[in-house]
């Protein structure tokens, strides 16, 4: 097994932290194989607990973290106050942000093949794109998600062919409410 770290650890080892969807909402392996949704219970406990400031969404994350929600009730839910607080500190990252954003985009256009191979969908190539990308404008970046499957076997594929350094860019899968897994 794995090590698992908390958040500080993880921010401790990683200059900035990009969310991926299924991360926030937070379907978590239980002993009997079924999964648990704990996205209110994450949601307060990132409210209160875990320092905005080295944490991103991309809006394509924040997008679909909302979905189906009644816009007129949204800011009265935990998920809806967590979504606010990113906007509020402004870290929502944006396709239209500068210099970035458009460097995103070439990422993005680079990484389409790797779609259908790893099964990644296009929320999920934003977030690998964005945390590529923040790990070349600060000193390191790392991945929270718990698609393993995709993007786990992506991120795994760079590091073994020496394409990202993994002290560089990481990626955690959150296996609790604050334990991530290091890869």
């Amino acid at each position: 097994m794995k090590e698992l770290v908390n958040i500080k650890e993880v921010h401790r080892l990683f200059d900035v932290t990009v969310w991926d969807n299924c991360a926030l909402n937070g379907y978590l392996p239980e002993n009997k194989g079924k999964s648990v949704d704990d996205a209110s219970e994450f949601a307060e406990f990132f409210i209160n607990k875990i320092p905005l400031y080295p944490c991103f969404i991309p809006e394509l994350v924040k997008n679909e973290y909302i979905f189906g929600m009644n816009p007129n009730s949204i800011k009265n839910t935990k998920k809806g106050k967590l979504i606010q607080k990113f906007q509020s500190e402004d870290r929502i990252l944006s396709i239209e942000d500068l210099p970035l954003g458009q460097k995103v985009k070439e990422v993005d256009c680079y990484c389409k093949r790797l779609k259908e191979k790893y099964g990644i969908d296009k929320t999920d190539l934003s977030g690998c794109s964005w945390t590529f990308e923040l790990s070349n404008f600060f000193d390191s970046a790392a991945m929270i998600s718990n698609d393993v499957k995709g993007i786990a076997k992506f991120w795994k594929e760079l590091v073994r062919n020496n394409k990202i350094n993994p002290r560089k860019v990481g990626f955690f899968p959150r296996r609790g409410l604050d334990l991530y897994e290091m890869f």
